[in-house]
């Protein structure tokens, strides 16, 4: 008998108290940030606290998944325990709270720019025109 499922209808709100590792995988292939899988590395820790075996096996899917993410592009060296990759999650996760704030100060500086290129232009030369 062969069973399927369509992940793409999951949803996280039920599974999320079960101790279900098939429900957990789904949770992480639809993690949107890094705070939840966070959450679920702590939830599988926990869980599989007497079953190294399934601990390790988890560690190193979950460690392809995130080198496979565009948006993580987070580069795991050897690291075959959970605990570790939730460590590393943590440190990633200030790197690029920093990179945000330093990005948004960026912008801030480039929009106050424009403005007072925009004020210079049209003391200069009258209105201009938004295109």
């Amino acid at each position: 008998m062969l069973l399927l499922i369509d992940e793409n209808t999951y949803r996280d709100t039920k599974p999320a108290s079960l101790k279900n590792l098939v429900a957990a995988v789904f949770r992480f292939k639809h993690a949107d940030n890094l705070a939840v899988m966070q959450d679920l590395i702590s939830l599988l820790i926990d869980w599989l606290g007497d079953r190294p075996d399934l601990r390790r096996m988890f560690s190193l899917w979950l460690r392809a998944t995130l080198m496979r993410k565009k948006n993580y592009a987070i580069l795991l060296s050897q690291v075959d325990d959970l605990q570790k990759i939730k460590i590393m999650l943590s440190e990633r996760l200030e790197q690029w709270a920093l990179a945000y704030i330093a990005a948004g100060k960026e912008e801030g500086k480039q929009e106050v720019e424009m403005l007072a290129l925009q004020k210079l232009l049209s003391k200069h030369f009258g209105a201009i025109p938004l295109t």
